[in-house]
């Protein structure tokens, strides 16, 4: 396989998880291009982030921090 190629087990992979995440294996490349380019729609990545915590339980299973013990580390 030389440098400019994909193996094709990785790209059947990845076009299973842009299928999952409802988009084209192009468009998936597209977006993850833009965020390392420093080019992505920032409203747009907002809205996701935002979609992620609505959509996305979170897992804290009841333990709270304050924020002086988040600043310690």
């Amino acid at each position: 396989m030389s440098p400019d190629t994909v193996d094709k087990k990785l790209l059947e992979k990845a076009r299973m998880t842009a299928r999952a995440m409802g988009l084209s294996l192009n468009e998936m490349v597209r977006r993850y291009l833009e965020k390392v380019a420093g080019e992505g729609d920032q409203a747009g990545t907002f809205q996701e982030l935002r979609e992620l915590c609505l959509t996305r339980g979170g897992h804290s299973e009841g333990r709270t921090w304050t924020r002086e013990a988040l600043h310690r580390g």
